[in-house]
């Protein structure tokens, strides 16, 4: 791979969400080719003689955007296709010939699924491209990757992956684009700041033993959607029910008249060994190859949309469901929107099968739904008969267990057709201990970005004058009094005032209606523990971006800072020069590149009690374009969680002596200012019969477990009734204030004085 509501009273904008999410992901349901299509074989391959390659193209050499290639050798051997890699440089490929494409796809679909066995032997990557093109010169054998696109979709053994979760292998699904670049998809399945999704098969990836591999891709690739779905199970076992990762490509792939042309359509394709270092003369063995067109009808059956629980923030940009350790969670699937007869059939049984993350286990199912292992509920519905009906969701609960990122993965299919649907909505979660304000490492993870602007003078490191001038003043606010919380915009006064020329472009939407506006930028205490600005924007070069965030301090502290950035970068503190380097420098991972051991101004930094200002401004040449500030000692070695009593925030507190939330009674949803039994009842009426929210929200989270759900109007009815603890801190029976944070606020509470 290349490099680099309790739920059915979720808020309105949620399912709006939710809704428009489905849309992206099977709108080629409604406007792609004929509603029903035909299921057939179009390829089977066992490699028992040579003929099994007259369908097969291995060119001589690649040429990757000017540098060459010489490519490896494909042969039948001992009944099974043998790859072996050049032996110069290490690369082995081979496609589907594109002059037998056209012959073997029928017309009407490029709906389909490749199933084949493989063993990787001594390579550390086989990569299987679907809907792949690449320029085909058949005079001199070569491909050319200047016209190469497609969906990879990739195994790496045990020990090829640096990342501790995948060590026992993974699979991984990218967009491929020209030049073997990759097209960043910051939203796929653990995708962090690769921009490809990747997950772990439940199982060591033995180089030497064979495997399945199932791939299948449905959708117009020419625009977009694409639903993409792998699956690799060993080879004297059960197909798993359901793809072990799955993503859908909104936008479908880059394609120009050049790609489009027939000639360069070689659709499957077959790599070894390109991303993770090339190994000359390294071999893999591939057995059993087919290729089946996807039948049925094309429309979904049914929208099914997912809910989670509440309790939700902005991680990297995405709203994401909170979970702790141990705790249980509900969440529901609406069914909406059933297929009436027409093109196709009214639709008829349908299978919903939902797996909760990894190491997680389904508590309950309602709806007729079974358990059909820890993690993986499945539900048969009839829906015949149902088109002028409301369904009632389906809903289950789960028990979280572990901590980091989990996402939940559900599909839908229907008796007779071999279309797969994705369920839609949010699927994320995220244990607090993932997402802290400063990480293990020191480093502040919560900040407002702004940007990517442009400027008058370009470069990585424009020079010490240029990175200390303002870029974001409008004439009223400038750098050293800017006090933005999430939505904010401003218009700098570009060209005037500002140093900013414009704002530069943005594929992520991130500035609507190209006006800078702050985004709450919540990153994860991940392996290069950075905040990254193309995680944001995207790829930019010739720009500079904003960091700003709150320090809170309990008492008066002296403090040390470490910084690394890419590329030069300008800091203020309270609206005054920290620390300005005129750099131009590459990332680093867990690394602080400038310490007060050579800057001084980052050292024995004093900080009154009260609320601080961090204006961190980093210029971007080329590359990568990202900063890191953090807590250090005066050695200069990182102090994880940052000092005691340092804490950071998204907005400025109303007043001097934080935190700003009113006091509350735990337990106490009435704000009567005792926790009775009207508590718990309106509890259970917002959840359920459409009462209304709570205006405290923290007083109503009886559990303090960050979201308002069944269990808070439990905990309430056995404090009062079976001799339960009392609700945690502030309690039920003192006023005070709550002391964990959560997505949970107390807007006014009137039970205290």
């Amino acid at each position: 791979m290349v490099s680099s509501k309790t739920l059915a009273m979720g808020p309105f904008v949620h399912r709006l969400v939710a809704v428009f999410a489905f849309a992206l992901a099977c709108a080629f349901l409604c406007r792609y080719q004929p509603a029903i299509l035909a299921q057939e074989v179009i390829l089977e391959l066992g490699f028992d003689d040579e003929d099994d390659l007259a369908n097969l193209f291995a060119p001589a050499g690649v040429d990757l955007c000017g540098q060459a290639l010489p490519n490896g050798t494909i042969e039948v051997s001992d009944g099974e296709l043998l790859m072996k890699n050049d032996d110069l440089l290490g690369l082995a490929m081979f496609s589907l010939d594109p002059e037998e494409v056209g012959d073997l796809f029928p017309d009407d679909t490029r709906d389909y699924k490749l199933r084949v066995l493989v063993n990787l032997d001594t390579v550390n990557e086989l990569l299987v491209y679907l809907r792949g093109r690449v320029g085909v010169d058949r005079e001199s054998g070569q491909i050319d990757s200047i016209s190469e696109r497609g969906y990879a979709f990739v195994i790496l053994p045990q020990g090829t992956s640096a990342e501790a979760e995948y060590a026992d292998g993974a699979i991984l699904i990218a967009e491929i684009d020209e030049c073997h670049s990759f097209v960043p998809h910051l939203e796929w399945r653990n995708a962090g700041n690769d921009g490809f999704a990747k997950e772990a098969p439940g199982f060591v990836v033995s180089p030497e033993e064979w495997y399945w591999l199932e791939v299948s891709a449905q959708g117009q690739d020419d625009g977009g959607p694409v639903l993409l779905s792998v699956t690799l199970w060993p080879e004297d076992e059960d197909q798993p029910l359901t793809p072990q990762l799955q993503v859908v490509d909104d936008d479908g792939i880059n394609h120009n008249d050049e790609t489009r042309k027939p000639e360069n359509n070689v659709e499957v394709l077959f790599g070894a060994s390109f991303d993770f270092g090339q190994q000359p003369g390294a071999m893999a063995h591939l057995d059993d190859l087919s290729i089946t067109t996807i039948g049925g009808c094309a429309v979904a059956p049914v929208v099914a949309t997912r809910s989670l629980w509440k309790g939700t923030r902005n991680v990297e940009g995405i709203p994401t469901a909170l979970y702790e350790d141990g705790e249980t969670y509900s969440a529901e699937i609406e069914l909406t929107d059933i297929r009436s007869a027409g093109v196709c059939d009214a639709a008829g049984v349908v299978e919903i099968i939902e797996t909760a993350p990894n190491g997680w286990e389904f508590d309950s199912v309602s709806g007729g739904g079974e358990i059909i292992a820890d993690n993986v509920a499945r539900w048969q519905i009839e829906l015949t008969g149902a088109e002028e009906i409301d369904l009632e969701p389906i809903s289950y609960t789960v028990i979280a267990f572990g901590e980091g990122r989990a996402e939940f993965q559900g599909e839908l299919s229907e008796e007779g057709s071999g279309f797969t649907f994705a369920i839609a909505g949010p699927r994320v979660a995220f244990s607090d201990a993932a997402i802290p304000e400063i990480s293990d490492f020191g480093s502040i993870q919560h900040w407002l970005i702004l940007g990517p602007f442009t400027r008058e003078v370009d470069g990585a490191a424009p020079g010490e004058e240029e990175i200390v001038r303002d870029y974001l003043t409008d004439g009223d606010v400038f750098e050293e009094d800017v006090t933005p919380v999430a939505g904010d915009t401003i218009e700098p006064d570009y060209g005037g005032e500002a140093a900013s020329t414009g704002l530069a472009s943005s594929a992520t939407g991130r500035n609507p209606g190209d006006v800078p506006t702050w985004v709450e930028w919540i990153d994860r205490d991940d392996a290069d523990d950075r905040i990254d600005f193309e995680s944001v924007y995207g790829e930019q070069n010739e720009v500079l971006c904003y960091g700003f965030t709150y320090l809170i301090v309990e008492e008066d502290i002296e403090v040390n800072f470490g910084v690394s950035s890419d590329d030069a970068v300008h800091i203020l503190l309270d609206g005054d020069t920290l620390h300005a380097n005129n750099v131009a420098r590459g990332a680093t991972d867990r690394a602080y590149q400038d310490l007060p051991t050579e800057f001084e101004s980052l050292g024995n930094v004093e900080l009154s009690e009260g609320v601080h200002t961090i204006l961190v401004k980093v210029f971007e040449g080329g590359g990568d374009h990202n900063f890191r500030l953090g807590f250090v000692d005066e050695f200069g070695l990182e102090i994880p969680g940052g000092p005691d009593g340092v804490t950071i925030a998204l907005s400025e507190p109303e007043c001097d002596d934080c935190p700003t939330d009113p006091d509350f009674k735990r337990g106490d949803t009435d704000e009567s200012g005792v926790v009775e039994l009207t508590d718990g009842i309106r509890t259970l009426n917002f959840l359920f019969t459409g009462g209304p929210a709570p205006v405290c929200g923290d007083a109503a989270d009886t559990d303090d477990n960050g979201a308002i759900q069944l269990t808070d109007a439990i905990g309430t009815f056995g404090f009062l009734f079976l001799g339960a603890n009392e609700p945690p801190a502030p309690g039920a029976t003192v006023c005070g204030q709550d002391t964990t944070e959560d997505g949970l606020v107390c807007i006014t509470y009137a039970g205290c004085p």
